[in-house]
Order: C-alpha cells, then sequence, then structure tokens
C-alpha cells in the first residue's frame, strides 16, 4: 500500500551512528556547518559508501563547501588492519 508506506518513511530517521545529520550553529555570516554522524561499526565498505555519500551531497553546489572527514580506526579487522585502512587512501 502506497500510501501507508509513505507514512511510515515520513516517520523514519536515522538510528544514531547511521548517517544523520546534525546542523551546528556558527557565527552569523560563516554559512552553516553540518554534522553527519556515520560512526556505527565501520568497515572498509561503509567507509567507502560514506566517503561516496558526502561527494554525492556536494555534487550541484554553486558555493565551495570544504568538506572534513574525522575518521577513526575501523576496529576488529583482524591481521589485514592496515591494508583495509591503506586501500581507503584513494576515497
Amino acid at each position: 500500500d502506497v500510501k501507508r508506506s509513505a507514512d511510515a518513511l515520513r516517520l523514519f530517521s536515522e538510528p544514531e551512528g547511521r548517517g544523520k545529520f546534525y546542523p551546528l550553529p556558527v557565527p552569523e555570516g560563516m554559512g552553516e556547518f553540518v554534522l553527519i554522524d556515520d560512526c556505527y561499526n565501520a568497515s572498509p565498505s561503509s567507509m567507502s559508501a560514506a566517503f561516496a555519500k558526502l561527494e554525492e551531497l556536494s555534487k550541484g553546489q554553486t558555493t565551495s563547501h570544504r568538506r572534513i572527514a574525522v575518521l577513526g580506526d575501523m576496529l576488529e579487522l583482524g591481521m589485514r588492519a592496515p591494508e583495509f585502512h591503506a586501500e581507503l587512501a584513494q576515497d
């Protein structure tokens, strides 16, 4: 049912740590600052997807916007952890 589905999606919000947007106050004249919290259980594929989403969000912007990614270690990757982290450098 399309109407029920649309009603359910209207109430949807991202869970904590899963791509939720937080507009943050900045001094007047400085534009806007948006924090995107995507820190839950990072993996190489989720990191690549997050970088792609960040790029997608900036497409079509008429002014230049600075993008800053604050990253930590992806944990529980085992012996190949250094390799997985290094592979994300291109992204």
